[in-house]
């Protein structure tokens, strides 16, 4: 699944892996720069939208907050 669900994804690979302290290190790096991220955006947060879009020669894909992309915008506190 590639869902919004990546971090419990990538924690449960980290242990299977034996390498628990490893991604959960990766983890705690991702929310650190979130923090920063929205630290550097301060107000602008509550007034930017953003879309992921990729075009494709047959077709265009939208992805929504419930995927992988569209949750860590979500993170980020961005509005869509």
């Amino acid at each position: 699944n590639h869902s919004g669900e990546w971090k419990d994804v990538f924690t449960f690979v980290g242990a299977t892996l034996g390498r628990s302290q490893q991604a959960e290190k990766v983890i705690a790096d991702y929310y650190q720069r979130l923090k920063e991220f929205k630290n550097q955006m301060g107000d602008r947060l509550q007034t930017t939208k953003v879309s992921i879009v990729y075009l494709y020669a047959e077709m265009i894909t939208v992805y929504t907050t419930v995927g992988f992309n569209g949750s860590i915008i979500k993170d980020a506190g961005l509005a869509r």
